[in-house]
């Protein structure tokens, strides 16, 4: 997770500079019912909600995670692209694209959302402008 977050956000406007990461590590939510998310929204705000600057998590499916060839396979892909639309969809949890193209970003604080990828950050920008909180 450091290693992601590090390579999208550079030094001077990191997430932890702004508030807490959480990282959803190993997450199950054996919810089949969708009326479930609602509150489980509600209780990641309580619980997280002041002090959170970016969510974080690998869109992984854990029923794969014993095998090391398995997640090569085309029924990994599926399900691993059913999780990614349903967190972006239940929480607008933001894809990433290439070397870590399995870890999923919503941030909290504006600062933490502009700043992602060092690639779209502006040449002009001014580093005073950005002061942790």
């Amino acid at each position: 997770m450091a290693e992601f977050v590090s390579a999208h956000w550079p030094e001077y406007m990191h997430p932890i500079e702004y508030g807490d990461i959480v990282n959803f590590d190993r997450l199950v939510i054996a919810a089949r019912d969708a009326g479930a998310w609602p509150i489980i929204i509600d209780g990641m705000q309580k619980q997280f909600g002041k002090t959170v600057s970016l969510y974080v998590l690998k869109a992984f499916p854990l029923e794969f995670e014993a095998s090391d060839h398995m997640s090569d396979s085309r029924e990994f892909h599926r399900r691993q692209k059913a999780m990614k639309r349903l967190y972006h969809r239940i929480r607008n949890f933001t894809e990433v694209e290439g070397e870590h193209a399995d870890w999923m970003w919503r941030a909290t604080k504006g600062v933490v959302d502009e700043a992602f990828s060092r690639d779209r950050l502006p040449e002009e920008l001014n580093r005073q402008e950005f002061i942790p909180l």
